[in-house]
């Protein structure tokens, strides 16, 4: 990895301002091949309030706040988690991190349905079409995850950009992925600017979305991909859409709502109010070959709100029929940023 891309990524993501002072030092262990976690894992979770002296601050744009967890483990291996799904009966978390690990968790809830905590976390490798743990940090950073309509997930890869198919729980099924096409213009998408969102939708397509593949012919425009969901001939199978990017946010992930919609979240970072988070809607009828996706604003989230480089999404629905939204940041094995797991209530 070139030493600018580095710098980039450590600073661009950071929650605090400090960080910026900090990213030359840190740049010097970036990028280092961890050692395979074991199954399972330590982690701890711990309370965190949605605002540090306000404890009454409940609400952020159309977000309702229903707990939050900051996570830590021992296991060198753990953290960079930047994906999510949560089980139908919201009791499991999966993910996958940009370090080439899988992990999973059990969910824990107060009566009142707020995310109290996790236990029974466990890790494995995710592995290469070989069925052997993915080695190079080319090769492991996965980005996102979706389930697609046959319940298989799928995870997309950045810098050898890619996605893969693999079995349905990769713990208890350890057959190695199948590789679909790559769409052909982002085999030429430099470092880190693939696809950080993937999502299926209602009808069984599949949106994907670039953080920073840019377009000609549109302003603060970047690639969608979208595809039919059936089994891939080629890379022509994938048509492409615009994604419009709004000031510094960018996208990093993508969940479906309940009626088709889908959610969009995005990151935004300056060195004066450090890490930011947004959330965007856009409607089903809207997603289709050759549009540009823009969307409704649902909340936009900064310090000292409780916030981190925020890339993991998925939605469900709870046991009252509200729709959750869950959300994962990245630290980027960072000691000055954190492992977040938040839920929220959307408003509707």
């Amino acid at each position: 990895m070139r030493f600018q891309e580095s710098f980039r990524e450590l600073t661009q993501t950071f929650s605090r301002p400090l960080g910026l002072l900090l990213a030359l030092a840190l740049c010097a262990c970036f990028g280092t091949v961890r050692n395979v976690a074991a199954d399972p894992v330590a982690v701890s979770s711990a309370a965190i309030p949605f605002h540090p002296t306000l404890p009454d601050r409940r609400k952020a744009g159309k977000l309702i706040w229903r707990g939050g967890l900051e996570l830590k483990s021992q296991v060198s291996a753990f953290g960079g988690l930047s994906s999510l799904l949560v089980s139908d009966d919201l009791s499991r978390l999966t993910a996958a991190s940009d370090d080439g690990q899988w992990f999973q968790a059990k969910l824990t809830y107060d009566s009142n349905g707020r995310l109290t905590g996790l236990s029974d976390a466990a890790m494995i490798p995710i592995t290469g079409l070989n069925g052997q743990p993915l080695r190079d940090k080319g090769e492991r950073d996965a980005e996102s995850l979706t389930r697609h309509a046959s319940g298989d997930l799928l995870v997309s890869f950045e810098r050898n950009h890619r996605v893969w198919r693999y079995p349905a729980d990769p713990f208890t099924n350890k057959k190695a992925p199948t590789a679909l096409p790559t769409p052909l213009p982002l085999t030429t998408t430099f470092g880190n600017g693939g696809i950080e969102s993937l999502v299926t939708l209602k009808d069984g397509r599949v949106l994907a979305i670039t953080e920073a593949q840019e377009l000609r012919g549109g302003a603060n425009q970047v690639a969608a991909y979208l595809w039919d969901g059936k089994v891939p001939k080629s890379d022509k199978t994938w048509a492409v859409l615009r994604f419009q990017r709004e000031g510094k946010f960018k996208p990093t992930g993508a969940a479906r709502l309940p009626n088709g919609d889908i959610l969009v979240l995005e990151r935004s970072y300056t060195p004066i109010i450090g890490v930011a988070m947004r959330l965007r809607r856009i409607a089903e009828a809207d997603i289709g070959p050759g549009k540009t996706l823009k969307g409704e604003e649902l909340a936009v989230i900064r310090p000292p709100l409780a916030v981190d480089n925020m890339e993991g999404i998925d939605v469900k629905r709870g046991p009252d029929g509200e729709t959750l939204v869950y959300l994962l940041s990245d630290n980027n094995f960072n000691i000055i940023q954190r492992n977040l797991l938040l839920l929220f209530e959307l408003e509707e």
